[in-house]
């Protein structure tokens, strides 16, 4: 089982299975020498859908990009 995750860059919206959740840019570390920024992406999910999945903390998930989609599944 999967979930399709539709991303439309200029509003950062995703649609998840009917449920519209926000990608959120997260500064993970900076260079201490060159000051330079680094950035990581978080999408929060909906528990009830990872509760439909049988999903619990520490699932092992993959991902790849088919076409325009991002595809979430277990390993």
């Amino acid at each position: 089982m999967y979930i399709h995750i539709i991303i439309r860059v200029c509003t950062y919206i995703i649609n998840l299975t009917g449920n519209y959740m926000k990608i959120k840019r997260v500064l993970n570390r900076k260079d201490k020498n060159t000051e330079k920024e680094f950035y990581r992406w978080d999408i929060t999910l909906d528990p009830e859908l990872i509760k439909n999945l049988g999903w619990r903390k520490g699932t092992e998930i993959k991902s790849r990009v088919v076409g325009d989609k991002l595809v979430i599944e277990r390993k």
